[in-house]
């Protein structure tokens, strides 16, 4: 895999801005989806050399929009006032009060923000649903939902059942009545000087379409940077500045995305957007994801779980020398105070120097907030003569009084000064707001009504941190890292329901309609969400993405449906992404104890008892002979957490079902196996379907007999429900004669034994079928394969242990020019040179930073072989080749499965077979000799199951 440093996406834009303008670009406007962008641009637009530049300017979309506009955007709690007014005047005393009327205000706004974004016809689309014969098309119960709903608030009079051609009719008075209120509402605002966002953003379109307004002439070039999904309004501008020949578009995205193969739902737009505007910057600078070095997925048991993993991570990832290029993504921003105070001071191991926020925090979750609460309970309880204006007036010298009686409360310039003061601020901002608009009129209302609705105003605003992004450890929204790119990132809360956020799209436009008129559907943020997640990918060194798998409520407890996405993810050669999965281990830290070890006359005296011995519990020791002891000596089970996809070791159990159903399908009439045979099972669907079908039967038949065998509870159910017929020695036997025990569970309990479906885990169904279609197309590629067996025991005794395992196949094949006969061992997971490659056999033997154990496990087979290998007529024999075959590599036609020892591929087992057998054997004495005592690299500590046992921290 090639791993180079891809090139942020701002320098890319930077250097061929240089290009383009040289040393002077005072008559160019960048425009950026955010401020921040800006920021960081800075230090990509300087000249390397040094030399002077006359800089651009930085604005946002909005800020583009208002130069052109000569209105001002109302603020919402003003818009929505006067659209009380309205609906007052035109309802009389049946309206209803401000309070009761605030949320649907806010609902309508939208309504009308989107209409007018979408630059479509209000009139039309409020009273002329017959022409476009939309109202035949909505169900009579949507309608009727939507009419009851609407004729409740508008105060509209109704009696009587509802029938399908009366429920049409008043839905047509409904809306006549919102164009109605639409029309008057920006009237209103206009002869103010305002207009609320949408309304000004169209304005402004409309009004540079019939040359009404004109473009800033200050500015000779506009570019845009790092857009993604466009609102109607915005791409008509997007056209307008190109048919002038002002407009430079750049695009940020990854062609792994945008392929119409991609899972990810954001190609569609992103090819329309290249296609209409398109980026002068070359393509191949955009194909990042596949070359990914590492993703890694953690499953966390709450989202405390999640903040103390912070500084775990912090410890491995961050640099000291470029702080700014790591990254704490947070998609919950209620996370925000436990993450920031999980992360160490500068003086610790992982601290950072600097720590920028760039994030917003819910104001109802102040103590601002709270403040403000208690106040008008205070003023409800006590004043209840005090008028709204006066009530509001004391409430903004009781803030005052408030932020400045904390302000030394906090360290300063700290994280929780800036809090404190910024959500004061924004308490004193919404009071002062509502004060002046009591001043005019427009608050009549009571003081519990006051009093209801600020706390509604404000539990829905978030306090805006205010740093400099360009420095330091940064703590961001998802919002936030637009146009921006990390070496290392942590996101933190990627569960599905919080990214992307479950939105009840309440609307009074049914979806019909919407679709008609072209308005922003709900999957559109859905969509920004999911480009804003992916793009974030594409550039890092290293993504470590936790997600809470605890069900909290309304919290299925599932990773998101992005971090599924990545799995299906495919590159151009076939393979999948090097993606990691681990589970965070609860640990505390009360209490520290020393580390232990079992010394080595009772590691004598406990190996004594040891019959035979895998593979992988030989790997397990020589990574760490504590390790070895708690799981393979004391048997102490690792715990097994709930997950959202199937465990690594049933996955790869499942993928060798399917390999062997298949191959004894192919090797029914002989061994040989022709390639015709392989490409013609690989190419039918219905086929690999059947045979995966069986696989999980059989994978879920094998985890149902170890669990009834394993745990006393459950074969004592088993046996007593199942097995009450027969004598209890004959019960005992069973447990431990499973060739004995299968056939009476299949005809007793058929059904119980499904523990895994397909339906349960369909990712894992498709994945594990490419896989297996991948190892068909790859033997395809042999002429003269011929199977041996598969799926059979192999063992040999060394120092009086039998170790051995299940040897995945063995087939003869002709490997450059000579007959071999090759120990083929499957591996589902992702794929590293380091994996297959030894420099020489010490390495298999003794503790590595990265692991062999592939390597010792294929050896050791090759080696059970090699001794039971029978010679030819003539003397001879075949050559042993072991083979590890990466699933994820198969597809590609230049893979060979062949381990290396030293730079030579090991194409002759027998060369290296007495080292080797001296290396095992030394390994064993040393197993049944030495104490077990923990590792040596700490590394290996950071996910073991045992560590809070062993002490070691």
């Amino acid at each position: 895999m090639n791993t180079s440093h891809a090139i942020p996406f701002l320098k890319l834009v930077a250097d061929d801005l240089r290009q383009r303008f040289s040393h002077d670009l005072s008559r160019v406007a960048i425009v950026f989806p955010n401020k921040r962008a800006g920021i960081f641009f800075n230090d990509y637009i300087t000249p390397p050399d040094g030399t002077p530049l006359w800089a651009p300017t930085y604005l946002t979309i909005d800020q583009i929009f208002g130069l052109i506009s000569p209105l001002r955007t109302a603020d919402d709690i003003e818009t929505i006032c006067l659209l009380y007014q309205i609906y007052r005047k035109r309802l009389g005393k049946a309206a209803k009060s401000l309070d009761w009327f605030y949320g649907w205000g806010e609902q309508l706004l939208r309504d009308f923000n989107d209409v007018d974004c979408a630059m479509a016809d209000a009139r039309q689309l409020f009273t002329n649903l017959y022409d476009i014969k939309k109202i035949e098309e909505i169900s009579d119960p949507e309608i009727q939902q939507k009419l009851h709903e609407l004729r409740i608030k508008l105060g509209l009079e109704s009696s009587g059942p509802f029938t399908p051609s009366r429920i049409k009719r008043q839905f047509l008075e409904v809306w006549q009545q919102l164009y109605d209120i639409y029309t008057e509402l920006n009237l209103t605002l206009r002869q103010r000087g305002l207009a609320y966002d949408g309304a000004r953003k169209r304005l402004a379109v409309e009004q540079l379409q019939q040359q009404q307004a004109t473009l800033p002439p200050q500015y000779d070039c506009f570019v845009f940077v790092g857009f993604n999904v466009l609102l109607q309004v915005e791409e008509q501008l997007f056209s307008h500045i190109q048919k002038e020949g002002k407009a430079l578009f750049y695009w940020d995205y990854d062609q792994l995305l945008v392929s119409p193969q991609s899972p990810v739902d954001i190609g569609s737009a992103f090819r329309k957007n290249l296609t209409r505007f398109p980026s002068p910057l070359d393509a191949s600078q955009f194909d990042n994801l596949s070359r990914i070095p590492r993703i890694d997925f953690v499953a966390a048991t709450s989202d405390n779980a999640q903040a103390r993993y912070v500084p775990q991570w912090l410890q491995q990832h961050l640099t000291t020398d470029e702080e700014r290029h790591t990254a704490i993504v947070l998609a919950d921003e209620g996370m925000l105070q436990s993450v920031v105070q999980s992360i160490p001071d500068p003086a610790m191991p992982g601290g950072p120097r600097e720590v920028n926020i760039t994030k917003g925090y819910p104001l109802g979750h102040t103590p601002a907030y709270a403040s403000v609460c208690k106040f008008l309970k205070r003023i409800e309880t006590d004043h209840a003569d005090t008028t709204v204006e006066q009530c509001l007036r004391q409430l903004i010298a009781h803030i005052k009084d408030e932020a400045l009686r904390t302000r030394g409360r906090h360290p300063r310039n700290s994280w929780q000064e800036q809090l404190s003061t910024e959500s004061y601020f924004q308490c004193y901002t919404i009071a002062n707001r509502l004060a002046h608009l009591a001043a005019e009129g427009l608050l009549d209302m009571q003081l519990h009504t006051l009093s209801r609705l600020l706390r509604q105003i404000m539990r829905n605003q978030s306090v805006a941190f205010h740093g400099e992004p360009a420095t330091g450890l940064q703590v961001m929204g998802i919002l936030e890292t637009r146009c921006l790119d990390f070496d290392h990132l942590l996101m933190l809360s990627v569960s599905e329901g919080v990214l992307p956020r479950l939105y009840t799209h309440n609307s009074f436009i049914p979806y019909d309609v919407r679709l008609a008129f072209n308005l922003p559907m709900p999957g559109q943020k859905t969509a920004v969400f999911a480009y804003n997640f992916f793009r974030l990918l594409t550039r890092a060194r290293q993504v470590t993405l936790v997600y809470n798998e605890a069900t909290d409520g309304l919290k299925k407890g599932e990773m998101s449906r992005f971090m599924q996405q990545l799995l299906l993810l495919q590159t151009a050669s076939g393979s999948y992404l090097p993606i990691h999965s681990w589970s965070l281990q609860a640990r505390s830290s009360l209490r520290q104890y020393a580390p232990i070890a079992v010394n080595a006359d009772n590691a004598q005296a406990l190996m004594a008892r040891k019959l035979s011995l895998s593979p992988t519990a030989l790997s397990t020791y020589v990574d760490c002979p504590l390790k070895f002891f708690f799981k393979h000596v004391a048997y102490l089970p690792e715990v097994e957490k709930p997950t959202d996809f199937l465990p690594p070791n049933v996955f790869g159990t499942l993928f060798h079902e399917a390999a062997q159903i298949a191959y004894q399908e192919l090797t029914q009439a002989g061994p040989s196996i022709t390639p015709d045979q392989l490409t013609r099972l690989a190419e039918s669907p219905v086929r690999l379907e059947r045979i995966m079908q069986q696989a999980f039967v059989e994978t879920s038949f094998k985890a149902y007999l170890d669990r009834i065998t394993q745990n006393v509870a459950e074969w004592h159910a088993f046996s007593e429900l199942h097995l009450s017929h027969l004598p209890p020695e004959n019960r005992k036997a069973l447990r431990y004669d499973r060739e004995a025990l299968a056939p009476l569970v299949r005809q007793q309990v058929p059904q119980s034994t499904q523990v895994y479906t397909p339906e349960q885990y369909t990712l894992e169904f498709h994945v594990i079928t490419d896989y297996l279609k991948r190892l068909l197309l790859s033997d395809a590629r042999l002429h003269d394969l011929r199977l041996e067996e598969m799926e059979t025991r192999h063992d040999i005794e060394i120092s009086g242990l039998k170790i051995g395992g299940i040897v995945d196949r063995k087939d003869h094949i002709t490997l450059d020019g000579l007959p071999c006969l090759r120990i083929v061992d499957y591996k589902t997971g992702t794929f590293s040179s380091d994996k297959i490659s030894a420099s020489d056999l010490s390495e298999l033997t003794t503790c590595q930073p990265k692991s062999k154990a592939y390597l010792l496990q294929t050896f050791l087979y090759s080696l059970v072989c090699l001794e039971q290998q029978q010679a030819s007529a003539d003397g001879s024999r075949e050559h042993i080749v072991p083979a590890l075959y990466f699933l994820q590599r198969t597809s590609d036609p230049n893979y060979r499965p062949y381990v290396k020892l030293g730079r030579s591929e090991m194409l002759n087992f027998a060369d290296v077979a007495p080292d080797f057998k001296a290396e095992l054997t030394s390994l064993i004495e040393r197993m049944q000799s030495s104490p077990f005592t923990p590792t040596d690299l700490p590394d290996k500590c950071a996910l073991c199951p045992y560590r809070l046992l062993c002490g070691e921290t």
